[in-house]
């Protein structure tokens, strides 16, 4: 087994303790005029919607036990995952879009192109060369090249989703 860093970027977060990796997803304490907690989504999350709730609810039991100032701070994700776009190239049982139908996407950046760092590691245009080795490269390749983008969205947790993982707590 080998440990390290995937982005050297992070890790002065993580050495901070304002930033915890609790099952799948990692949730960063962000300290602005009205404190927010960020949820992050690593490379190599489980990104079943047993284990990201599993992650919300030890969350929520670490955060009350180690953080309870923060209780009632909203929680956030900025993700190329949370893009209204991907409704239309995944279908329903998509893990991507159980994850977004627990947040309210606030606003999208459909100029970003950060999508390429995830989904196409190495590649920073849009080009026939991207690879095609998963369905979503496929249909993601297809669809950036007829002109389509894909963006960066910010949204919050929805109270539904925040009151089903509190009840299973």
């Amino acid at each position: 087994m080998e440990y390290r860093f995937e982005w050297a970027w992070w890790f002065p977060r993580q050495l901070a303790l304002k930033e915890f990796r609790i099952g799948c997803l990692e949730y960063e304490f962000v300290e602005m005029a009205e404190n927010i907690i960020s949820v992050h989504i690593p490379s190599d999350a489980d990104f079943q919607p047993k284990r990201v709730f599993e992650s919300f609810r030890n969350f929520f039991s670490f955060r009350k036990r180690y953080f309870p100032q923060w209780e009632n701070s909203k929680i956030y994700c900025e993700s190329w995952l949370l893009s209204p776009v991907l409704k239309e190239l995944l279908d329903d049982n998509s893990n991507i879009i159980r994850f977004q139908n627990c947040f309210v996407v606030e606003t999208t950046d459909y100029d970003s192109m950060a999508v390429l760092d995830w989904v196409f590691p190495g590649y920073k245009d849009v080009s026939v060369h991207l690879p095609e080795n998963t369905s979503l490269q496929k249909k993601m390749k297809n669809y950036l090249l007829q002109g389509g983008k894909i963006g960066w969205s910010k949204g919050y947790l929805k109270e539904s989703c925040l009151n089903y993982v509190i009840k299973v707590l």
